[in-house]
C-alpha cells in the first residue's frame, strides 16, 4: 500500500456474520475491528477450535488458567476467521510465520496483507492493511502511578509540557494516549520495545474541545490514527507510509 492509504474504523465483528471491513479490494484502505472478547469465547466451538494448528492448541493448552485459556483460542481463532475472510480461503488454511520479534506475519498469502493484534479489557482490535507495516495497540484508562518518572524518561518535551498543564481524568487520557501511540509504533516497526520508546517522539496538538491531536515527529514516515474504542479504553493505530 502506498502512503495515500486511510484509516477506516470498520463495523465490529459480530459471531456468525460475516467480515466485510471495505468495499472493494485492501489496497483501498486499512480496516481495524474491535472485538468484544467474552463474546468470542461465547462463539467458540469445536468448528472454530478445529481452525487452530496443531501449535496455536498446544500453547492454549499450556495455558494454566482456564479462562485465559478460552480467551487465547478464541481470539486466534478470530484472527484466522478475519484474515481467512479477506484472503478467501478456509480460516483452517490461513498460515503464519513469526519475525525477529516474534511478529506474525501471513505466510504464502495471494496479497501482501499485513495485521497486528491487541487487547485489554474485555476488548481486542484487530487490524489490517495492505503492502505497508502496521502496529495498533489497545489500552484501559487508567491513573498511572509513575506516569512522572515514565514521561521524563520517554517523553518529548512538548509531550511533557501537554501533560503538565492537565490534571486527573483528563491527565490519565492524554498520558494513555501518548503511551498507545508509542506502542502502536513500536508493533508496527517491529523494534525491541524499550530502545524504540526513547527515539520516538510525538507532536501534540490542539483540535478543539480540549481534545488532543497526535503526530509522528521522530521517527519519520508513521501516520497515526486513533481506534474509536468505547468509553474507558484508548487505542491508537501506527502505518508506516
Amino acid at each position: 500500500m502506498n502512503s495515500k492509504a486511510s484509516l477506516v474504523c470498520a463495523t465490529p465483528f459480530q459471531p456468525g456474520q460475516p467480515i466485510a471491513p471495505w468495499a472493494g479490494t485492501p489496497a483501498q484502505g486499512s480496516a481495524i475491528w474491535l472485538v468484544r472478547m467474552p463474546e468470542l469465547v461465547a462463539a467458540l466451538d469445536d468448528r472454530a477450535r478445529a481452525t487452530l494448528s496443531a501449535a496455536e492448541r498446544d500453547r492454549g493448552l499450556a495455558i494454566a488458567d482456564d479462562a485465559a485459556r478460552e480467551t487465547y483460542f478464541a481470539i486466534r481463532a478470530f484472527v484466522r476467521h478475519a484474515l481467512g475472510a479477506l484472503l478467501a480461503r478456509p480460516p483452517g488454511e490461513v498460515a503464519f510465520v513469526f519475525g525477529p520479534q516474534g511478529k506474525p506475519e501471513l505466510s504464502g498469502a495471494p496479497v501482501d496483507l499485513r495485521f497486528n493484534l491487541s487487547h485489554a479489557g474485555d476488548l481486542a482490535a484487530l487490524a489490517v492493511t495492505e503492502g505497508a507495516s502496521i502496529g495498533v495497540d489497545l489500552e484501559r484508562v487508567r491513573e498511572v502511578q509513575r506516569f512522572q518518572r515514565i514521561a521524563d524518561r520517554f517523553f518529548s518535551e512538548s509531550e511533557k509540557q501537554a501533560l503538565g498543564a492537565l490534571e486527573g481524568e483528563a491527565r490519565a487520557l492524554l498520558f494513555m494516549r501518548l503511551w498507545t501511540a508509542r506502542e502502536a509504533i513500536v508493533k508496527a516497526t517491529g523494534e525491541g520495545v524499550w530502545a524504540a520508546f526513547e527515539r520516538i517522539q510525538l507532536g501534540v496538538g490542539s483540535i478543539g474541545g480540549g481534545k488532543a491531536s497526535l503526530r509522528a515527529m521522530v521517527p519519520s514516515g508513521v501516520r497515526l490514527g486513533e481506534v474509536a474504542a468505547p468509553d474507558g479504553y484508548v487505542g491508537a493505530v501506527a502505518l508506516l507510509a
